[in-house]
């Protein structure tokens, strides 16, 4: 842990004089940033159409980025704000997202002492472990049935959300849909129906590989004004520049700004989405995060990231896909009677490294 510290405290003062007065909004975002305040200071003024955004990229063009800029920027002590992710190992688990935001929202609900009926007490304790008393189970029933879309659970969220918005109005982030399940879509798209503008705002993201029905309800909750698309393209070569600019000074910046957009296609926030992918998926990876003091949606260069000694791969089973899709497991050559490094790799994974390895050798 020493390491960590003395790192940390480099990283401290070798900070830019000001930088946490005079925030930069990320590079190539300023006009979706506008969007984006321009949206929440209509709904807090009390706009009751199109006030909802979703935001659409490919992996690394700055969705997270520019969000966690937002929350952290932006004054909404007004507000309840809700922030969730859908995981890709979550994908086929029904309702999975919701087990999240409702936690948060179960918090307010006791500071505010608000009280439910008790039949959406019940169906709400079906569905949700955190709302469930003794006697909310009926026999004979599946946990994955009770968990499934119905209208009386759709109409207990409903009614939860009614209440809440009647105390303080919510603002629910809501990324990387395209690994959300069909029910969890499902009861969104009838919370935004019911209530958006109407003490609600929802932001959402996700990535270009959409299922066909997800992106049919969100095309259609945009047809009906409940809803403003947005794309985000690569960074231009002149924006690539700026961002390295900002890191790694002016000098830097030229000389590998060309390189930089060429090798990541304009996608220069990959590196934040790759740290955060880590970090759901590896609790021991997450868990070490945490006791550095990581901050859930931290912005990652090459020079902030958290740096790993060698030994943890030794140490630590540090993997971030499921065991069963482990398709080989690189090693160092170590020393004889000591543990050596692993490195776990999936199919597609190891067809890449085999792929850079040829490339290397044929430089010799």
């Amino acid at each position: 842990m020493l390491y960590y510290e003395i790192m940390n405290q480099w990283n401290d003062t070798t900070q830019a004089p000001g930088e946490a007065e005079a925030p930069q909004v990320p590079v190539g975002r300023e006009t979706l940033y506008a969007a984006l305040r321009a949206a929440a200071g209509s709904f807090a003024e009390g706009a009751v159409r199109r006030c909802s955004q979703l935001f659409i990229g490919e992996v690394g063009s700055g969705k997270s980025e520019l969000i966690s800029h937002f929350l952290r920027w932006s004054d909404l002590s007004a507000l309840l704000v809700l922030r969730c992710g859908c995981l890709q190992s979550e994908e086929g688990l029904p309702l999975a997202p919701w087990d999240r935001i409702l936690l948060s929202l179960r918090e307010f609900i006791q500071e505010e002492q608000l009280s439910l009926p008790v039949p959406v007490q019940v169906r709400l304790g079906q569905a949700f472990p955190l709302f469930r008393s003794e006697n909310a189970w009926p026999g004979g029933v599946s946990a994955r049935a009770l968990r499934q879309w119905d209208q009386g659970l759709e109409d207990s969220l409903l009614l939860l959300f009614s209440a809440v918005t009647r105390r303080k109005k919510v603002l629910l982030v809501l990324e990387d849909l395209q690994w959300a399940d069909e029910e969890s879509l499902r009861l969104g798209d009838a919370l935004l129906r019911r209530l958006e503008g109407r003490g609600l705002m929802t932001i959402l993201t996700a990535r270009d590989d959409l299922s066909p029905s997800a992106l049919a309800r969100l095309e259609s909750l945009e047809a009906d004004g409940l809803l403003r698309r947005h794309r985000l393209p690569p960074l231009t070569p002149e924006q690539t520049e700026e961002l390295l600019r900002r890191e790694l000074g002016g000098e830097v910046a030229r000389r590998m700004a060309p390189q930089f957009h060429r090798e990541t296609g304009g996608n220069l926030y990959l590196l934040t989405e790759l740290t955060q992918f880590h970090r759901e998926h590896c609790p021991e990876y997450g868990r070490l995060l945490d006791a550095l003091g990581c901050p859930a949606h931290m912005e990652c260069t090459v020079e902030s990231a958290p740096m790993l000694p060698v030994s943890l791969f030794k140490e630590l089973e540090l993997r971030s896909i499921p065991e069963g899709e482990v398709f080989k497991t690189i090693t160092s050559s170590g020393t004889t009677g000591q543990r050596v490094s692993r490195i776990f790799l999936d199919g597609a994974t190891s067809a890449c490294q085999q792929q850079a390895l040829c490339q290397i050798m044929s430089d010799f």
